[in-house]
């Protein structure tokens, strides 16, 4: 018996670490569901904020066998329907950055950007946290402009998706 539970951890340990040396991070299924091979996608995700009357918006770009190492896009929303009370990027590895540009937020614009030197380690493009002016959920799209690998070629516009609605944390679609 002490035998079967030592080769069962070593294989969970096995199975973790393949899982973790992948060159990208992992994906929540739903999050790609749609996507066909090769593609990315913007997603925004909502989770409460930790201020009363707050909610956190965390956009990400998750992909189907795409190995991207750059891109910029945009988050926009009906002007007048949120009002931000802050930008955050993630806490990334060496050889990876990530940009917001909220100057236009009061215009129903935020714009983003990331280059990784090889690949990314996080698939967190930013996350706003937001005070609504309505108890309804915003109309938030997320949009890709460009994306290009770590090589220098561009993505093809047609493997580019923008947001297919708001989802919860666990991926589920809620608009």
């Amino acid at each position: 018996m002490k035998m079967q539970s030592r080769s069962f951890a070593l294989t969970c340990v096995v199975a973790l670490l393949s899982a973790c040396s992948e060159d990208r991070p992992l994906v929540a299924p739903e999050l790609i569901a749609d996507l066909p091979e090769g593609a990315i996608q913007a997603v925004v995700q909502q989770s409460p904020g930790v201020e009363p009357g707050t909610t956190v918006y965390t956009v990400r770009v998750v992909g189907r066998s795409a190995k991207v190492a750059s891109y910029q896009g945009q988050l926009t929303f009906t002007k007048g329907t949120l009002s931000v009370v802050s930008v955050n990027t993630p806490t990334a590895p060496d050889g990876e950055v990530h940009i917001v540009n909220s100057t236009q937020a009061a215009e129903g614009k935020i714009r983003f950007a990331a280059y990784a030197t090889e690949a990314f380690g996080t698939d967190e493009a930013f996350s706003v946290v937001v005070r609504s002016a309505t108890a309804a959920l915003p109309d938030l799209t997320a949009t890709l402009d460009v994306a290009g690998s770590a090589e220098g070629r561009a993505m093809a516009g047609t493997l580019m998706r923008a947001s297919s609605g708001i989802r919860d944390v666990n991926g589920k679609l809620l608009r």
